[in-house]
């Protein structure tokens, strides 16, 4: 059976990550910051340091607490039966800890995705707001979305290349 704590470490330096990214936010901007652009990447919308701080908190906790807690709930059955376009999947009772520890594993890589996701667009938010009048920069937010573009595409080829395993050794 796989290990959780590669996934569990890489939810910790992710969550490490943020918080470092937002103290660092909370400590250089005392006045409110630019947070909301227009598609020209002119500002239509402010937060105060301590509005930012909050919605760090929260979109970095709820979604991620979310998904762990779905994939963990959904592999709480004894046994699992799928139907996938015809295709019938029964996972038997003694394959049960395995798949839970995967899809356990699998809501805590997302997790860490998501939370690092996160870290990176409050960077692009603080160099947004480096100069006196803010703008948003085009290329530093398209780097972030990339880079999770890829993140995203590691992940699910993972998933799929596991489950297909998975499904072959039972």
């Amino acid at each position: 059976m796989k290990s959780l704590l590669p996934a569990t470490l890489a939810l910790l330096f992710s969550y490490l990550f943020l918080f470092t990214v937002g103290v660092v936010a909370y400590t250089v901007f005392t006045a409110p910051m630019a947070t909301h652009f227009n598609g020209a990447g002119e500002v239509n919308g402010w937060m105060t340091r301590n509005e930012n701080a909050l919605f760090l908190l929260l979109i970095g906790t709820l979604p991620p607490g979310v998904i762990i807690l779905t994939f963990f709930l959904i592999g709480r059955p004894r046994t699992l039966r799928l139907n996938n376009h015809g295709r019938r999947y029964e996972v038997p009772a003694e394959k049960m800890p395995e798949l839970r520890n995967f899809l356990l594993g699998t809501g805590l890589w997302l997790a860490s995705l998501i939370v690092l996701f996160m870290g990176g667009v409050e960077i692009v938010l603080m160099l947004s707001n480096s100069h006196p009048d803010p703008s948003l920069s085009g290329p530093a937010l398209g780097v972030v979305l990339v880079l999770f573009l890829i993140g995203i595409g590691a992940f699910v080829i993972r998933t799929l290349v596991y489950f297909n395993r998975f499904m072959a050794s039972r």
